[in-house]
């Protein structure tokens, strides 16, 4: 993996920088966002924020 892989990854564990990086990176902050998009979704009647398998129990007890 080359020197710059980190800006495109957003681990910070093959983060070059890791040693002496003092806040969340763009990069980490996109893969967090993607991973959150991935697994969660926000409730359209409570606003919450639910595994995707919890939300679709939800709507089953509503329905």
């Amino acid at each position: 993996m080359s020197n710059e892989a980190w800006k495109d990854t957003g681990d910070c564990a093959e983060c070059r920088r890791k040693d002496y990086c003092r806040k969340t990176c763009s990069a980490n902050k996109r893969r967090m966002e993607r991973i959150i998009k991935a697994h969660f979704i926000r409730s359209a009647v409570t606003g919450r924020i639910y595994p995707k398998l919890a939300h679709l129990a939800e709507e089953k007890q509503d329905g």
